[in-house]
């Protein structure tokens, strides 16, 4: 089975980008697969950090930057 590969980007913008596949595929929410496919910073954040990060309180992070 052939991995699919992020082989370039475009129109980017502060609320997302285009990412172009080396073959098509769908988002797990979406309908149609794409070579081409918009997604929100938002959604690459969180496909990113979420399995390898521990999510912390804003009380947890004051105490830390008063730590210095």
């Amino acid at each position: 089975m052939e991995d699919v590969i992020i082989t370039g980007f475009s129109n980017a913008t502060s609320e997302g980008v285009v990412l172009h596949l080396n073959k098509p595929a769908r988002l797990k929410t979406g309908t149609g697969a794409f070579k081409d496919i918009y997604v929100s910073w938002d959604k690459i954040g969180k496909a990113l950090f979420d399995e390898y990060i521990e999510k912390t309180d804003v009380q947890e992070l004051r105490e830390l930057r008063s730590r210095k």
